[in-house]
């Protein structure tokens, strides 16, 4: 009796000590219960807060919708500019002698009396009325702050376009060829400019076909400070008359004549020289419609291949259409194409440093 009580004993203390040695268990932490969701009641997405709600004994109150924070006066004031409502639809954005005229709805805006196009259009957005983000940054901003432009060079290259067997456009009435008269005010163009120790390159000297790689090819050996492309325009409205400039569309622009999303493009070369082809652009319009008293049909923006890949800035010049039997008349004469030639003249010649 007194062993078995002796190995009892034994037993007991051996599982005492087994019982010590572990590593008691980590304390359960302790949590909230999980609220009970009642039937039908949808479960919350831990990433989302839920909406609060109004005590039923609450009467809701009417909260004014606050102003939307990008408006027209906003962007104007973000640059230094002023905005006013002139009357039912026109707006006027002002800033140092600059005065840029908005319509509502309308892709046509006037900056100093010369007619621009915008990109998407001054329309409403958001509930407020107000330009677009390309709007804004491609024609507001370089409109109301201006490049105070001397090009880095006396050196120019001239682009005759068309020639050879591409005749371009033309009037049957008259005989006359797009492609002849390009040449000949180029050439005036050029022979002004030499007068003004301006050194000029020319895309091509006579009747031949210069393709647009090879145009963009001699731009890009030459290096000039100015580039500008010399035609004649064409439309089946054979109403059609007046002077238009164009300069390279910026990046994710819509051309000022295409209205299809499809022809967003991103950055080309040409697009590094865009606020001063903005601003070239309109000093040329400007000055070719006060010289010669022609319909102003304004700055306009297109991805014309021969803008594309230039090396600076670049401007193409419509100089008037040859399907307005009375606008082909007054082409046709060399009086007239000498008074375009100086004028283009004098307005590159504005842009160059000093002789």
């Amino acid at each position: 009796m007194k062993a078995k009580g002796r190995l009892c004993w034994i037993i007991l203390c051996t599982g005492l000590w087994l019982v010590s040695c572990q590593t008691p268990p980590e304390p359960t932490p302790k949590s909230d219960p999980a609220p009970q969701l009642k039937p039908g009641e949808p479960k919350l997405d831990s990433r989302v807060e839920p909406e609060l709600k109004l005590d039923s004994k609450e009467i809701p109150k009417t909260v004014s919708r606050p102003a939307p924070s990008l408006t027209i006066q906003s962007q104007a004031r973000s640059i230094g500019a002023k905005a006013k409502r002139l009357g039912e639809d026109r707006w006027e954005i002002s800033k140092k002698g600059r005065v840029l005229i908005l319509t509502e709805e309308s892709r046509v805006a006037e900056l100093n009396g010369t007619v621009l196009f915008l990109n998407d259009g001054f329309i409403e957005r958001q509930g407020a009325l107000r330009l677009g983000e390309l709007d804004y940054e491609y024609t507001l901003k370089p409109a109301m702050d201006p490049l105070a432009l001397r090009l880095g060079s006396r050196k120019v290259v001239i682009d005759p376009g068309h020639g050879g067997s591409e005749p371009g456009a033309g009037n049957e009435n008259l005989g006359t060829l797009e492609k002849d008269l390009n040449l000949d005010v180029a050439t005036r163009v050029r022979d002004i400019l030499e007068s003004e120790r301006v050194n000029v390159v020319m895309t091509r000297y006579d009747d031949r076909v210069v393709s647009f790689e090879d145009r963009l090819k001699i731009a890009n050996r030459a290096m000039p400070a100015l580039f500008a492309s010399i035609h004649f325009n064409s439309a089946l409205n054979t109403q059609a008359e007046g002077i238009e400039t164009y300069v390279l569309t910026p990046p994710m622009a819509i051309s000022t004549n295409d209205n299809l999303l499809s022809s967003r493009q991103g950055f080309l070369l040409g697009n590094g020289f865009d606020y001063a082809n903005f601003e070239i652009g309109y000093l040329v319009q400007r000055k070719l419609v006060a010289d010669l008293q022609r319909v102003d049909r304004g700055l306009k923006r297109a991805r014309f291949k021969v803008l594309t890949e230039l090396p600076c800035p670049g401007i193409l010049v419509e100089c008037g259409f040859l399907s307005n039997d009375k606008e082909a008349l007054l082409v046709n004469t060399p009086v007239f194409r000498q008074r375009l030639a100086k004028s283009l003249a004098e307005a590159i010649v504005e842009l160059l440093p000093e002789k």
